[in-house]
């Protein structure tokens, strides 16, 4: 009898999380399709009908892309789904450069440029020509990544990523972005940012 309401018990919580599961990510889709509506971006649909979906597209002249990324922590041997915004620079900055507040985390850890920088606040600031970037780093645009990058909580990730053919700020966030108001301010915000770089 013991065993049975043991295991009444672990399907009941195994469906109440499933159930969660699928309510976060069905609203979360309907919350990015209605921003994609909203500015004519394209929509990514999954072979999974309950599967997040993505969101990519030219806005305001600048492209943009949003989607989900599952990542497995070492220490914990689970797996969380990231939310991923990337908002991208028409103008680059004069060299490769990796900049984030936080470290980078695990997928990225292999990303290793050979400068390093000193920029307040920020614990990744590397770059292939140090002196190019420091040199472009005016103090507009390093109030800029400052104001960016303070947004960004512990759990969070809020970067610069730049090669010789793109630029773009990344936001990285366990917030699935349920609410189309949030995802907007977010976006928004982030455009504003891309503007002071360039």
């Amino acid at each position: 009898m013991i065993w049975f309401v043991l295991w009444l018990i672990f399907a009941v919580g195994v469906f109440t999380w499933l159930g969660w599961s699928v309510n976060i990510t069905l609203s979360q889709r309907k919350a990015w399709s209605e921003f994609a509506s909203k500015y004519k971006l394209d929509v990514v649909k999954p072979g999974s009908p309950i599967a997040p979906v993505g969101v990519r597209g030219n806005l305001q002249g600048r492209q943009i892309t949003i989607y989900t990324d599952v990542e497995t922590t070492p220490e914990r041997r689970t797996q969380e789904l990231y939310t991923m915004i990337e908002v991208f620079l028409n103008k680059l900055p004069p060299a490769m450069t990796v900049m984030s507040k936080y470290s980078l985390p695990e997928k990225m850890s292999d990303i290793t440029l050979p400068q390093t920088m000193q920029v307040e606040g920020l614990a990744v600031a590397q770059s292939e020509d140090a002196a190019k970037v420091t040199e472009w780093l005016t103090q507009k645009r390093r109030q800029a990544i400052r104001t960016f990058m303070d947004a960004a909580a512990p759990d969070e990730g809020a970067m610069l990523i730049s090669d010789d053919d793109i630029a773009f700020l990344l936001w990285r966030t366990m917030d699935p972005m349920r609410d189309v108001r949030v995802l907007n301010a977010k976006v928004q915000s982030m455009f504003a940012i891309a503007r002071e770089l360039e």
